[in-house]
């Protein structure tokens, strides 16, 4: 039998689409969720070659996923994801994921700055002051996640796409219905598929450039 769920007659709905809060905060509760729902998922994820760069060692026995991390001070900040690995009880290493939604172009380094200020912060999330101490600085690593990839100058952070996001869930579907859930629902946000958006530079000419330009198109066009 082929029982199918549609939410408002939208194709490929399910209780993804029922999560409160604004686009951004359903598209991370909704990663948050489906990582912490199958160990094999949450490997492959932290396998990501540019993740798996900054991680000397990926075998853990314990995982805490945390969305949505409200700290401790009065402001009360939040944390997109928080994902703290152990193994034999003994923290190793702690990933926080702070996101913008993939419908914002917003600079990866204004997010960087919000993220430095988290890790940082002895004050904020003291959930992740164990995995400062003992020489494990370098295993708190931050993960910027927006529209757009930039090189950024922190060493311990790495700057991920959505779009990265949707071809790792591309290549998981069928681990698991809940991955094909959410495949289904980051790719149809406000009914246009941005798996296939592109950024495109385009650098205007003037008066004293327009005759380089034609001379030597290739050039300035690939600088």
């Amino acid at each position: 039998m082929n029982i199918q769920y549609r939410l408002y007659n939208t194709l490929h709905s399910s209780f993804f689409d029922l999560i409160s809060g604004e686009t951004e905060v359903q598209q991370t509760k909704g990663l948050a969720l489906v990582l912490a729902n199958d160990e094999k998922l949450l490997t492959n994820f932290l396998n990501l070659t540019l993740i798996k760069s900054k991680i000397s060692n990926i075998t853990f026995d314990k995982a805490i996923i945390n969305s949505e991390l409200v700290s401790e001070n009065i402001e009360k900040k939040r944390a997109d994801i928080v994902i703290r690995l152990y193994k034999d009880n003994k923290p190793i290493h702690a990933i926080i994921i702070e996101a913008k939604s993939i419908n914002k172009s917003l600079s990866s380094n204004q997010v960087a700055d919000q993220l430095a200020d988290y890790i940082n912060n002895d004050n904020l999330f003291t959930v992740l002051n164990p995995f400062k101490a003992n020489g494990l600085e370098n295993n708190l690593i931050g993960i910027i996640l927006t529209k757009y990839k930039t090189i950024l100058e922190n060493d311990n952070f790495v700057c991920l796409s959505w779009n990265d996001i949707i071809e790792f869930l591309e290549k998981n579907i069928g681990v698991n219905k809940l991955t094909d859930d959410y495949f289904y629902f980051v790719t149809k946000i406000k009914g246009t598929m941005k798996y296939y958006e592109k950024e495109v530079l385009s650098i205007p000419t003037h008066a004293k450039t327009n005759e380089l330009a034609n001379t030597y198109p290739f050039i300035y066009e690939c600088p």
